[in-house]
């Protein structure tokens, strides 16, 4: 038998379920059970008290033995010892990080499938001819511009010489 066990929530639960005056028996059942491997006796107990006993108990007897049987198992593979001495699983291997190729960066940039387009349609905004404004990059020749007409006025959609994409307002 095991030095010790588990006491799990549903033997808790289920010990309550019965008068308190019982639950410290019921208590004291499990514990004979697991540790010593004691059957309890029931036969003190009213037939119905025998009945509701024996069935709650059955299951948690179900469960420690399967628990016991796992144990001892557990203890008779031990005692076969590992692998053995000229096997090669047997050999500790220092752990090495894994290293990565010089060649490659160590973060995999990820493809944004997003386009975010930025439209600032201020009145206010800088003319090329006032003192350090600077006029919007010309469209690139290579890319479509595509014109759009919005509240009444007319815009253009275009990508700049810097690769970003840009409304302007045609007049």
């Amino acid at each position: 038998m095991a030095d010790s066990f588990v006491m799990y929530k549903s033997y808790v639960e289920t010990a309550r379920k019965f008068p308190k005056d019982k639950q410290l028996n019921f208590y004291d059942w499990i514990i004979d059970y697991a540790i010593y491997g004691k059957e309890p006796d029931f036969s003190s107990e009213s037939p119905e008290m025998q009945f509701a006993l024996d069935v709650a108990f059955g299951q948690i007897k179900a469960s420690v033995s399967a628990s016991l049987s796992r144990y001892e198992a557990c203890i008779e593979n031990g005692k076969k010892g590992g692998a053995p001495k000229g096997n090669q699983n047997a050999k500790k291997q220092p752990k090495q990080p894994k290293k990565q190729p010089d060649n490659q960066p160590k973060e995999q940039p990820k493809n944004n499938l997003n386009k975010n387009y930025n439209y600032n349609f201020n009145d206010n905004s800088l003319s090329a001819t006032e003192e350090g404004a600077k006029a919007p990059p010309p469209p690139r020749r290579d890319e479509n511009v595509k014109p759009f007409e919005m509240g009444g006025k007319r815009y253009e959609e275009y990508t700049a010489t810097d690769g970003e994409r840009r409304v302007r307002q045609i007049d």
